[in-house]
């Protein structure tokens, strides 16, 4: 079949592997065509931050600013969080926009713990990565800041929750020490 184009600029006639490399390329495509990635910013966390209170608490580092180029994009959030603490301790965690949380369990009343993620800690030298994707319609093109806050919630007694290693911090091999990433991507909607 012969290649054809009709007057309103439809190609016929392609067959698949039809056109040689290099035909289409990003440049040939339509600027900022839905689900096109338009930037992405992010952030590692290498240093070790602690907590032992209930009390939701920004974690230094873990945040990210970015200028969305329309208010219909849509952010996606990831977050991966190198987590350990004391033995049967419960880290929960929340993500925010500026001061909003983007999401977090709505199920919980009287003394449950809304969050975005979370979990336990088994044992003092343990350390898990958990890890939050979230794609958020922040309806702005102001510079908006993503942020993660971390708490350590237990129903008799608040336990120390250590981001980026585990309960014991003293000069061992098995003191783990790891990293704590959040990254945000404007999509084009």
């Amino acid at each position: 079949m012969p290649i054809s184009i009709n007057g309103s600029g439809t190609v016929t006639g392609i067959s698949v592997g039809g056109l040689p490399d290099g035909i289409v390329d990003r440049d040939t495509l339509a600027t900022e065509a839905k689900g096109s990635i338009l930037q992405v910013v992010s952030a590692t966390k290498t240093d070790r931050a602690i907590i032992a209170t209930a009390t939701f608490t920004d974690v230094t580092g873990l945040s990210v600013a970015i200028t969305p180029t329309s208010t219909s994009s849509k952010i996606y959030i990831a977050v991966n969080v190198h987590i350990g603490g004391k033995a049967a301790s419960y880290n929960a965690m929340k993500v925010l926009r500026g001061s909003t949380v983007v999401t977090q369990g709505t199920h919980g009343t009287g003394n449950k713990t809304n969050m975005s993620f979370g979990g336990r800690i088994d044992e003092d030298f343990d350390t898990y990565m958990v890890s939050f994707n979230f794609l958020d319609s922040p309806s702005t093109t102001s510079a908006t800041t993503y942020k993660v806050q971390f708490a350590s919630v237990y129903d008799s007694s608040n336990r120390a929750v250590v981001i980026n290693g585990n309960e014991e911090d003293g000069n061992y091999t098995y003191t783990l020490c790891g990293t704590s990433t959040i990254t945000a991507m404007e999509v084009a909607a």
